[in-house]
């Protein structure tokens, strides 16, 4: 098959003019149309009323995906009654979920602020029988998007009058390649003449590699490498694809060089990937191999000194990282004068990650409660040097398993009075929540829970602010009957904060227990959900946006 990316726009067309009827589903989408009365009601001078009649979503090789495990590059296929055009351009890519509001807005132009902020920047191509819409930008991975055609498209006679929206997800696995990494990274200065090799990361499985992938000079001109595929993990990046390029000579010092990514190299859909061009430049002289230094320490964590213990850190022995253990986990940040690869090594497991700036964070999951570890961390600089460092540690008594579930910082009521934070008791036993304290700053203490606040085995709560009230109509409702517990005129600070900022949940003790990262809002009424079980984790992989919110019955409750 012909790869529609490599035709001429001419080809293409021909090319997705034949694919397009084989490539639509025979059933409908859930779809707003005109009702089969209004059609018949038509002259036939008028002809048949302009309808959207079905959707496809499909990948650039043509390959057929469902509309919750959309490609993050998709090709959004629409049959139609005529070309359905308009000014402004009716077919629209947005983000987030089809709701009332957003359909009365689409039935006529103007659009309100609200809705063209959802807007995504796409190609609309018009083909024999439909349209083909390619987003602009990559989709992100487990976000909700809608494909929707205003009411004012039409044939030049009639229009659709009624909005056409179907709600899309993006895959969260399995949605295309993305290019995630580059060692070193882009704009690095001061890179060793004699670095044994330079690499670039893929989150998934890629074609065309590694020979799309070259190292150029200032010049634009090829430098000579032997260029392989590699294990990921041999090269200290998780799992995807990972292509090696080892010079055959030193680089020359003081020009800069860059890694380019060819249109050649594609996704398993048939996507590009690239172009791409990841630049950075050979120091002068002798290289000097970057030094360790604690980033600062949140109140839960340990400062973690050279010589393995967990003192206090003096002058002479100053703190290379901050560590956080608990029961059955630990995590080790560390932060570094310039480039670092590390490998954190023990007899229950291993963490390996990337540090183009230097700054990174190290996990171990699944350790046994009240139990001793003797671990190493290596640490290689861009120059292949490393470094072998001890670490030993032991984690605490078993915790209360209370988590932090979802937090609505965004509400479409007033803020910050209608924000809360979801907490779920996922124990055996009730927990009292007495002494808790829920923060949004790592340093600080936070808004300190009142005493009793038993928490039963399974049952929820919101954490709210004084003022909160559970009917207001903006959002989704507050079940009858569901725990609050008032904290205060605001959550943290003055209330969450729309462009993100981490929350912290602790225990009595000040242990930490969960906690939720910083991500900025994805929209008013968006809820912050955590879609992993284990409710220790407070990186953005542990949560997805979610719309319409579910206080009191969260994604892992059902």
């Amino acid at each position: 098959m012909t790869h529609p990316t490599r035709t001429t726009a001419q080809g293409t067309r021909a090319l997705w003019a034949c694919l397009l009827p084989a490539l639509l589903c025979a059933c409908m989408p859930s779809v707003v149309l005109p009702s089969q009365d209004a059609a018949t009601d038509q002259s036939a001078e008028a002809g048949p009323a302009p309808a959207v009649l079905e959707l496809s979503v499909v990948d650039e090789d043509g390959g057929a995906h469902a509309r919750d495990q959309t490609p993050l590059r998709p090709v959004v296929a629409l049959r139609l009654t005529g070309a359905l055009a308009g000014d402004p351009e009716p077919i629209l890519l947005l983000r987030g979920q089809v709701d009332g509001p957003l359909l009365d807005d689409l039935e006529a132009p103007p659009l309100r602020v609200a809705t063209r902020a959802r807007v995504l920047a796409a190609h609309v191509e018009r083909v024999p029988g439909g349209a083909l819409i390619r987003p602009d930008e990559l989709l992100e991975p487990g976000e909700a998007y809608l494909l929707a055609v205003g009411g004012w498209a039409g044939d030049g006679e009639q229009t659709l009058g009624l909005a056409f929206a179907v709600n899309l997800r993006a895959a969260r696995h399995g949605g295309g390649a993305r290019l995630v990494g580059s060692w070193p990274a882009d704009g690095t200065e001061g890179v060793p003449g004699s670095i044994p090799f330079v690499a670039v990361h893929f989150d998934e499985s890629v074609r065309g590699a590694p020979a799309g992938v070259r190292l150029l000079d200032e010049g634009g001109a090829e430098v000579p490498t032997r260029r392989r595929l590699v294990d990921c993990l041999e090269l200290d990046w998780r799992e995807g694809s990972c292509v090696r390029l080892e010079p055959v000579d030193p680089l020359w010092p003081g020009r800069p060089h860059r890694i380019e990514l060819t249109e050649s190299v594609v996704d398993q859909g048939g996507a590009p990937i690239g172009p791409a061009i990841i630049r950075f430049r050979v120091g002068v002289g002798p290289f000097s191999s970057p030094s360790l230094g604690a980033p600062t320490c949140a109140l839960d964590e340990t400062p973690w000194r050279e010589d393995g213990s967990e003192d206090v850190p003096t002058e002479d022995m100053p703190a290379l990282g901050c560590l956080l253990v608990d029961d059955r986990s630990l995590n080790l940040r560390l932060a570094s004068t310039g480039p670092m690869r590390y490998r954190l090594e023990g007899g229950h497991g291993s963490a390996r990650a990337v540090a183009p700036r230097g700054d990174a964070s190290l996990a171990l999951r699944d350790l046994e409660p009240d139990s001793s570890h003797e671990l190493w961390l290596e640490a290689t600089d861009l120059a292949g040097r490393t470094q072998r460092l001890p670490l030993h540690l032991h984690t605490t008594p078993a915790l209360a398993p209370v988590y932090i579930m979802e937090t609505r910082a965004d509400p479409l009521g007033s803020e910050p009075r209608q924000e809360y934070v979801e907490l779920l008791n996922a124990g055996a036993t009730s927990v009292d929540l007495g002494g808790f304290s829920l923060a949004d700053s790592p340093a600080r203490p936070g808004d300190l829970l009142p005493s009793p606040a038993p928490l039963g085995p399974s049952e929820r709560v919101l954490i709210v602010a004084d003022a909160f009230d559970p009917e207001d109509a903006n959002g989704a409702p507050i079940p009858a009957g569901a725990r609050l517990i008032r904290v205060g005129t605001s959550l943290g600070s003055g209330g969450l904060s729309n462009s993100g900022e981490a929350l912290f949940l602790r225990d009595a003790l000040g242990r930490r227990l969960s906690g939720a990262p910083a991500l900025p809002s994805a929209g008013g009424g968006v809820c912050l959900v955590r879609v992993v079980e284990d409710g220790r984790r407070m990186d953005a992989d542990a949560f997805a946006f979610e719309s319409p919110c579910t206080p009191g019955a969260g994604p892992l409750a059902r």
